[in-house]
């Protein structure tokens, strides 16, 4: 069984950094990687360096929105960093693929189904509304992780473009 779930990462992992669209794709968005502050409508946004923000990060939209975020570096929410979901945005609607390591600092909230491909660290006093997956190593301390997934076992990644099921 544990096999099976590695393998659902796994290719969960793979389908969201593969993951294209006509509309919506920013590649570097925000200054060296520095997301502080923005707001975010739904898209796929892409990254080729380290992502960090160290205030707040708004994701802005409906209930049906979809939001991918493919970062090849390291992801940091920085100490008190907070993820707001403004309108009818949904957190089972923002994935997170990252192929370094993610690292929430102390106190920081997350939102969103985080898939890294190395490692997940979260620091004292952090929460996270959403889930975690990480290939190989995951380090909470003190942290908070409540469920936005529904107890179907399978989660959607969808964009405007096309529609694909992933077993997680």
């Amino acid at each position: 069984m544990m096999t099976t779930a590695i393998y659902d990462m796994e290719a969960a992992y793979t389908d969201a950094v593969g993951r294209t669209g006509p509309g919506s794709v920013t590649v570097g968005l925000g200054l060296a990687g520095d997301i502080s502050g923005l707001t975010l409508e739904s898209g796929i946004y892409k990254w080729s360096t380290t992502v960090k923000f160290d205030t707040t990060l708004t994701f802005s939209g409906t209930s049906t929105d979809v939001w991918t975020m493919q970062i090849a570096g390291t992801f940091t929410a920085g100490p008190g960093a907070t993820v707001i979901l403004a309108g009818d945005a949904k957190a089972e609607n923002i994935y997170w693929a990252i192929a370094g390591v993610v690292a929430f600092g102390d106190g920081s909230h997350g939102e969103g189904i985080f898939l890294a491909k190395t490692m997940i660290l979260c620091n004292g006093g952090s929460s996270l509304y959403g889930a975690a997956f990480a290939q190989n190593a995951a380090n909470m301390i003190s942290t908070n992780i409540e469920g936005a997934l529904s107890p179907s076992p399978f989660m959607s990644i969808e964009d405007s473009e096309d529609s694909e099921n992933v077993l997680v």
